[in-house]
């Protein structure tokens, strides 16, 4: 008996040391995922810090110049460095920049050159920006030929470098910030590159005009006319930024072999200093403040929907009249080509289809009479990674029809969508492995509006839940596999419309997610837990924010947790907010502010793949069109489960105790 006692006690000691161990390995793991957990520590999360290259080959210091990071440039080098890049200068005001050269750089600055460069030079930049690495070239105004050598800055990036029609900037001799107009504040909203920038001065510098990919950051007015002063161009992975005066940069000092320079201070003026720092992390597409993130390519567009499948995710969106989309690899962030879904469509939402390997694109048609929006077909397109290109639209419904939803599950799509005509909620099964539909049905009738529609799966329940709008209150019915519907009793009711469902199924659960309110009367976004059983949570605030606006929330489900995706005015501007809910409803960890800048950021959706993540959202820009605007986060950015190490163990070494005192 003594023996068996020792041996408990044995046994005791050996679960107490494997609980601290797994205590401690729980402790130290979200040293590898804080971020998605909402924790800033930028010593652990941020990567290798990005290395910036200025340019100092071509007499950058000439006559009443000196920009360089040992002269008027050096504040601007001790705020990138600040910011957590490597900064490094080429050149004593002479020398060849190289391919070699610029081998492990994210960033090439080329501060107003005043000397040619040579072919292979040229060919050396192309290929290092064609490569993936960001270009800043800061121009100056007309006839500001420094050394006397008939070239000078503006000339040089169109003539010399031939840069105007590469990279669709082209500069032109109209100057800029001439006499007291020298303040800069019209400026366009440019995730990275214009965030904090409300204005900048501009002294005597270069005006641009954009083609193509390129697009226009800044504006002056100069006699009345809007001319640019700061323009952008990217396409995959590469980025060039043009700016049009050195002097904003110029920070008053020299170095010593040019202490007589006359120079003067324009970096402490307006947001100088910020658009500095702005221009080199957005040509980096790298951001340096704690967030491994990189961002998405802006697109024109508005009210995005993304799916995670088999390695990519697609992000589709409206422009105008036209659906269009774009995938991203997950494992390393790679964007694809834009595509155009469908020539006519609205309200897009995306599902993956396993068992055909591609994407469900889901939206419906709709025209204009008489100056009213009419709203009819329901369309469905699959869409492949692998061609990126769609398939012929399929028409499941030529009625009035509005809001539309997918998902995938046990070899089915269920496709819902309000009809308008009948006051009805539609569904209609679409078999992934014999590739046909079956009849469509209706999920809920009535003589009121079904206004928002939304549908998930749980696949331990191997249920569908379908929920729906009407009359300020939210709706819902389980559908099998088979069709079969069990309607679900929602027990509370609101004073404002509950609009912008979604939900999502996972481990006995599902969690619908809500706006309260309207656009003028907005209460928050909110929750509600169904378990497969039919019992209803009460509702549950996520943002803990009553404000004018708060816009729709997306939940996705994946690897035992709950994704949530939203936004809200709490910071004066629209911000996007991600958070993680464990399948009883408890938030998980910290709330994440994506965006966090000046923009009104809007309309967010979200998908993982259980490692890595992206969020997308609406960048409103008033007065102008929307832009598509996103994030990647790469591996192990999403957080691991609370307990799911330990739990187990502890379950395991119980059952072990128990057998041996019962021996």
């Amino acid at each position: 008996m003594l023996g068996l006692k020792n041996r408990n006690v044995k046994y005791l000691k050996l679960a107490i040391a494997i609980i601290v161990i797994d205590i401690l390995i729980l402790t130290l793991l979200p040293i590898h995922t804080n971020t998605a957990r909402g924790i800033n520590n930028k010593d652990i999360m941020k990567k290798t810090a990005p290395k910036v290259l200025f340019d100092f080959t071509k007499d950058e210091d000439a006559g009443n110049a000196d920009w360089t990071i040992d002269g008027a440039y050096s504040n601007f080098a001790d705020a990138l460095r600040n910011a957590g890049f490597t900064v490094d200068s080429l050149g004593t005001g002479t020398g060849e920049l190289t391919l070699n050269e610029l081998q492990g750089y994210n960033v090439l600055v080329i501060p107003e050159p005043q000397d040619n460069f040579s072919a292979t030079e040229k060919n050396a930049i192309i290929n290092f920006v064609h490569s993936g690495g960001g270009l800043v070239y800061i121009a100056d105004h007309n006839r500001s030929d420094r050394n006397n050598n008939g070239w000078d800055s503006w000339h040089i990036w169109n003539e010399n470098l031939e840069f105007g029609s590469i990279f669709n900037i082209t500069l032109t001799s109209t100057e800029a910030g001439v006499g007291s107009n020298n303040v800069v504040n019209n400026i366009n909203s440019v995730p990275v590159l214009t965030d904090n920038v409300n204005s900048f001065g501009i002294w005597s510098g270069t005006t641009m005009q954009v083609s193509g990919n390129a697009k226009i950051a800044a504006e002056q007015s100069i006699n009345g006319t809007a001319y640019p002063v700061l323009a952008y161009s990217y396409y995959g992975t590469w980025r060039v930024v043009v700016h049009g005066d050195s002097s904003t940069f110029d920070d008053g000092s020299a170095d010593s072999s040019n202490s007589g320079d006359k120079l003067y201070d324009g970096w402490s003026e307006y947001d100088d200093s910020t658009l500095g720092v702005n221009l080199v992390r957005w040509a980096s597409n790298t951001n340096t403040t704690g967030d491994n993130s990189t961002y998405l390519k802006s697109h024109e567009g508005t009210a995005p929907s993304t799916s995670y499948g088999n390695g990519n995710y697609i992000v589709a969106y409206e422009n105008g009249n036209y659906i269009y989309g774009y995938f991203v690899n997950s494992s390393t962030g790679t964007q694809g080509k834009e595509m155009e879904i469908y020539k006519y469509g609205a309200g897009v939402k995306t599902a993956y289809n396993p068992d055909g390997k591609n994407f469900t694109a889901l939206s419906y048609d709709y025209a204009t009479s008489s100056g009213v929006l009419k709203y009819h077909k329901i369309l469905l397109r699959f869409v492949k990674p692998t061609s990126a290109n769609a398939t012929s639209a399929i028409t499941l419904s030529n009625d009035a029809n509005k809001s539309v939803d997918v998902v995938y599950g046990n070899h089915e799509l269920l496709i819902v969508w309000a009809n308008l005509t009948r006051n009805e909620v539609k569904g209609v099964f679409y078999n992934t492995q014999t590739a046909t539909f079956g009849n469509a049905f209706t999920i809920a009738t009535g003589t009121t509006e079904k206004y928002s529609v939304a549908v998930g799966y749980d696949a331990q329940s191997s249920k569908f839940l379908v929920v729906w709008t009407e009359n300020y209150d939210i709706n819902g019915a389980f559908v099998g596999t088979d069709g079969a519907l069990t309607t679900v009793s929602f027990s509370h009711t609101a004073s404002v419309e509950e609009s912008q469902l979604s939900v999502a199924g996972g481990n006995g659960k599902f969690m619908v997610t809500y706006r309260n309110g309207t656009f003028s009367s907005a209460k928050g976004a909110y929750f509600i837990m169904v378990s497969d059983d039919g019992t209803v949570s009460e509702a549950h605030n996520i943002n803990n924010y009553d404000a004018s606006y708060c816009g729709r929330v997306i939940v996705k489900f994946s690897a035992d947790k709950f994704m949530l995706s939203y936004s809200d005015q709490r910071n004066g501007n629209a911000d996007v907010f991600l958070r993680f809910y464990n399948t009883e409803g408890a938030a998980s960890g910290n709330e994440m502010n994506i965006t966090a800048s000046s923009n009104n950021e809007e309309m967010p959706a979200c998908a993982t793949d259980g490692s890595t993540m992206i969020v997308v959202w609406d960048n409103y820009i008033s007065g102008s069109n929307q832009n598509i605007e996103g994030k990647y986060y790469p591996p192990n950015s999403v957080p691991v489960p609370e307990f799911t190490l330990i739990a187990p163990m502890i379950i395991v070494l119980m059952l072990l105790l128990w057998r041996r005192t019962h021996q």
